[in-house]
């Protein structure tokens, strides 16, 4: 028992400075992704610059981080579903006691990228004041190579003035400061993977915004 439970300390402790690695700053950023607790779903984000959202604006709001995935090893299995990182103590290196599927860290890192991607979502707070993703979330493959960034739109308010008339508010400006929290990014799992090679132009990505579809 004393022995289990030493090997479950040291391999969470290791994964842990893995997990690190999973993001670097860039752009003058200053705050790298960070869960708040063990249970959060997902990592805050944090804007790195200043800016007004005027009524009706949509902007790009630059998070100060990149994607960076070569010093990176998934925690836990990436076949079976377990959730990966929450019972590291059930897996030694990438063998995994529930399905027996056994990768190095460059396989592991392959399966991982090829059936995982983020949802890049907005805090609860700023979208009780109004504010919106435009296209409800972004997603985020894990080969997409620039900073991440934020598409945020301020909509024009309107509000009834009691005597059967509608006013447009158009003077509501949102302001944005550096370090703000503005969103998370959540791990989602999806099946691209299965589907056949002719559909995939399987072409390395060189750019941001629609750069796949260029």
């Amino acid at each position: 028992m004393i022995f289990s439970l030493a090997v479950g300390l040291r391999l969470r402790s290791h994964n842990i400075r893995r997990r690190c690695e999973l993001f670097r700053l860039v752009n003058g950023g200053n705050r790298l992704p960070q869960r708040a607790t063990r249970f959060s779903a997902g990592f805050d984000v944090f804007a790195r610059e200043d800016m007004v959202i005027g009524a009706g604006e949509t902007k790009l709001i630059g998070l100060g981080v990149v994607l960076d995935l070569s010093g990176f090893t998934p925690n836990g299995c990436t076949k079976c579903g377990e959730s990966v990182g929450v019972y590291q103590d059930r897996f030694v290196g990438h063998y995994c006691e529930e399905c027996g599927m056994q990768l190095d860290d460059e396989e592991a890192l392959e399966f991982f990228m090829s059936r995982y991607y983020f949802d890049l979502c907005m805090r609860s707070s700023l979208a009780l004041k109004g504010l919106i993703i435009p296209n409800g979330a972004g997603k985020i493959d894990m080969d997409y190579p620039d900073e991440l960034k934020m598409m945020v739109h301020n909509p024009v308010q309107l509000w009834d003035t009691g005597n059967g008339s509608v006013d447009i508010n158009c003077f509501t400006p949102y302001q944005v400061k550096r370090g703000d929290k503005i969103g998370q990014l959540i791990l989602c799992r999806h099946e691209g993977y299965l589907l056949p090679a002719e559909y995939t132009l399987d072409t390395e990505r060189v750019g941001g915004f629609g750069s796949t579809g260029e």
